[in-house]
């Protein structure tokens, strides 16, 4: 079963890009911006972001179709 996590994009200087990819669990990450890195937001909950964004629906399903989704 496959699960929706969240990673943040990170500048070489370890600054948040303002980018992150939701993605299923065990789907190949696209590549982050050029020196920049992905990683993985442990507290990160589907189902309370579900409560807290009215906008995170619609990122939840094109992550679920097409297995990630990078937001800016």
């Amino acid at each position: 079963m496959n699960r929706i996590v969240r990673y943040f994009e990170f500048d070489e200087s370890g600054e948040r890009t303002g980018r992150q990819l939701i993605i299923k669990d065990h789907t190949p990450k696209p590549l982050p911006a050029d020196g920049a890195e992905w990683r993985l937001d442990t507290d990160f909950n589907v189902g309370d972001e579900l409560l807290e964004s009215s906008g995170f629906r619609e990122v939840l399903a094109s992550a679920l179709k097409n297995g990630h989704q990078v937001i800016s």
